[in-house]
């Protein structure tokens, strides 16, 4: 059974206290002739939109709603995005 921590923390793995032939890997990397298991590509994905958009800087959201081809209207009305912003305060508070 596949398990979307070997993904997620295989990073660690490329760290001084293991072998370093394990900053070679590429969990990525296509082989000829195998077929990928889906997830293989799915989670690899994923974690890599979520590292982009945790590497944005503060303002990002602030400034893509001054952007003219978005209709921020209808997101800033809409219920995931007041969420959002509900937490957004909540945290800010705690740091």
């Amino acid at each position: 059974m596949f398990h979307p921590l070997l993904f997620e923390r295989f990073d660690k793995l490329k760290q001084p206290s293991f072998h370093p032939k394990w900053k070679e890997i590429n969990l990525t990397a296509r082989v000829p002739g195998w077929n990928r298991y889906s997830v293989a590509d799915e989670v690899p994905a994923a974690t890599a939109a979520k590292d982009q958009v945790a590497a944005r800087p503060a303002g990002a959201i602030e400034a893509a709603a001054g952007r003219s081809d978005v209709d921020t209207t209808a997101l800033t009305n809409s219920p995931l995005f007041q969420e959002f912003l509900k937490w957004r305060q909540k945290n800010q508070k705690n740091q």
